[in-house]
């Protein structure tokens, strides 16, 4: 494949998954507006620990089959099918497990996340919830081992919509004892959601004894081990901090951490979802061609490279008003930490290709070493700066940690499969830190030029950004309006 043909697919790929993202952007401000306005920053705060708890369960019974299952399915040679049923059987099995464990650890759960007991019940029904996401996670596995973007799309999309229809009446009428039905209502639109668009895929029932299910099993566990723990570390990692804010300030300030945490993965989710899409089953079939890897891990980062430049300069400028629009004025304290994630996510971004290399070459165990470091360096700074810094310390932690993550995976992905960045990523990663770092200097020290230096980055790297998109993919609007009237 040409390389021209190759940013081609990196962008098709990238604008079916990423117009779905676009609708999720819309529901995801109402929904945040509506959740802020009907129960507050408490709710938000109920919220993002109940997250963690459900996040927990699944990181802990899960294998790390949402890449290993993805991984397999994309790489099979011979029957798919049997293949898709083996993943199901899987996802089936820790579903079940995420669920058991969540009731059998309802009361410990609930000490160590409230400091109380009296959330046992409540924490026992989220189990439903565990359930539901495992085996809609098990569905889009599928969808996209075998590349089906549009289904992904399509169940992103619905999902999200329905979500949001079912949440708003529980929120309303229930305000924060809504919140557990909340998330099972959601979790289950979700998933039916998914099982109609995979209906669609018009699999032939398979019945696979149990020893070859097993034996089917084996790859997926080898490299989800792994995952399972890296999972347990990052879910864990996370845990701690909301339950030391939780227990230190309250659970307000958990509130305003969980807006500054989900707005900005809110924005980075999309991006990511939307450019992986394909990006994952593709680079696993080319895995063994240390050549193509590095073309084409530098095409996929040059790319996301030119759409996240503008993106983050323009949301760490308006930071303030992107809070106020997704949340509520009371919330806009959290705008300080909020940019501190901003920088941090535009490390993890860059980052994702090089880490997706130790996952597709099955170095699980190199994939654990890099994400125990990030954990061990994010929960060290959030624990030592909070006492002098606050909110923002969690921010402040997460830069610091992708300062130490983002080297070690460029050498450790170098050593492995070959991968470096070319000369024209170097160039405009310098010059968007530089932007980015006269950006957080203004807004700390002359907050009020605040608007105006972000502004005119923002449009410079816009320019920049479309120019060398429409170079690279022979990106002709006015050609292609034309051929719309038409």
């Amino acid at each position: 494949m040409s390389s021209d043909s190759s940013y081609k697919q990196i962008v098709k790929s990238t604008g079916i998954y990423g117009t779905s993202q676009l609708v999720n952007i819309a529901l995801g401000i109402i929904r945040s507006k509506i959740t802020a306005l009907l129960i507050g920053t408490a709710g938000v705060g109920l919220i993002g620990l109940y997250q963690s708890v459900i996040d927990l369960s699944r990181s802990a019974t899960g294998l790390g089959l949402d890449t290993g299952a993805t991984k397999q399915i994309a790489t099979a040679n011979e029957d798919v099918t049997e293949t898709i049923y083996t993943v199901n059987a899987w996802y089936l099995l820790t579903a079940a497990l995420g669920a058991l464990l969540c009731v059998i650890l309802s009361s410990q759960l609930s000490i160590w996340t409230f400091g109380t007991a009296d959330y046992s019940l409540r924490i026992s029904i989220l189990a439903i919830a565990v359930l539901f996401i495992t085996l809609t996670a098990g569905i889009i596995s599928c969808f996209q081992g075998l590349r089906k973007i549009s289904y992904m799309a399509w169940t992103a999309s619905l999902g999200s919509f329905l979500s949001l229809v079912v949440a708003i009446p529980f929120y309303y009428f229930f305000r924060l004892d809504g919140i557990i039905w909340a998330f099972i209502g959601a979790s289950l639109s979700t998933f039916l959601v998914s099982l109609f668009f995979y209906r669609k895929l018009k699999i032939k029932f398979q019945l696979i004894p149990l020893s070859k299910l097993w034996q089917n099993g084996q790859e997926m566990i080898r490299l989800g081990v792994y995952i399972v723990i890296a999972g347990v570390i990052s879910t864990g990692s996370l845990y701690i901090v909301r339950s030391y804010i939780s227990r230190v300030d309250g659970v307000d300030h958990v509130g305003l951490f969980q807006a500054a945490w989900l707005t900005t993965f809110l924005i980075s989710g999309i991006i990511l979802r939307s450019t992986n899409s394909d990006f994952f089953p593709k680079l696993c079939s080319l895995i063994d061609q240390k050549l193509q890897v590095r073309r084409f891990v530098n095409q996929q980062t040059h790319i996301l490279l030119l759409i996240i430049s503008p993106l983050t300069i323009g949301i760490f400028t308006f930071g303030e008003y992107v809070i106020y629009i997704l949340y509520s004025s009371d919330f806009m304290v959290a705008t300080p930490t909020f940019r501190w994630h901003i920088i941090g996510i535009f490390l993890k971004m860059l980052s994702t290709p090089i880490a997706t290399v130790l996952l597709a070459k099955n170095k699980g165990r190199l994939h654990l070493l890099c994400e125990t470091l990030f954990w061990t360096a994010y929960l060290a700074a959030c624990l030592l700066l909070y006492s002098s810094l606050g909110l923002q310390a969690t921010g402040v932690a997460y830069v610091v940690a992708y300062i130490t993550y983002l080297p070690t995976v460029l050498l450790v992905s170098n050593r492995i499969s070959g991968t470096k960045w070319d000369t024209p990523i170097v160039l405009v990663l310098f010059i968007d830190l530089i932007l980015l770092c006269l950006l957080l200097v203004v807004s700390i020290f002359y907050g009020q030029y605040t608007l105006l230096v972000g502004f005119i980055a923002f449009a410079a790297t816009l320019f920049y950004s479309l120019s060398k998109l429409r170079s690279l993919i022979d990106l002709d609007i006015h050609r292609w309006i034309r051929r719309k009237k038409k």
